[in-house]
């Protein structure tokens, strides 16, 4: 079990990486265990308790942890719709069952190695830029003004 072939997604195994069509996507190391331990177990749904015995190993969690980290790997992988899951589903009681559709096997991860890894923007980042750039642009027009009012006060001086 190398390289898994979803569709618009691989995954990784031996790697650790996850590949979109036209990017990598950055995976926690955290989810990408719950995501491999639900793709080998994905005959079944696999309970809360059985991800914090697996992918926690002995470190205690509480069961918010554990959603949260499923609840991050849905929105990394685009399966954000509860009513009509792409890759995990979850049923109360239950647990999580993995229930992506392998196609025939992919070559080999050389064939993504030109792909970058996908960097999400946040809006925090974004807006970080537009006034990163305001106060750049804030700080130029400052700059002209006071060189503009030095050049006058050295021209009125001179012909004074």
């Amino acid at each position: 079990m190398g390289l898994l072939n979803f569709g618009t997604l691989k995954i990784d195994l031996e790697q650790r990486r996850v590949f979109t069509a036209s990017s990598e996507i950055i995976v926690e190391p955290k989810m990408f265990e719950v995501l491999s331990y639900l793709i080998k177990n994905s005959a079944r749904y696999a309970s809360l308790q059985e991800l914090h015995t697996e992918a926690w190993a002995g470190r205690v969690v509480t069961d918010t942890a554990v959603r949260r980290v499923i609840s991050k790997l849905r929105v990394q992988l685009g399966d954000t719709d509860p009513e009509t899951p792409i890759y995990i589903k979850s049923q109360m009681k239950r647990g999580y069952q993995f229930i992506g559709q392998p196609l025939p096997e992919a070559s080999t991860t050389a064939d993504f190695a030109e792909i970058k890894p996908e960097i999400p923007v946040t809006k925090a980042l974004q807006s970080f830029k537009f006034w990163g750039l305001a106060l750049v642009i804030a700080l130029m027009m400052g700059f002209a003004v006071s060189f503009y009012w030095s050049v006058q006060s050295n021209t009125s001086a001179i012909t004074t």
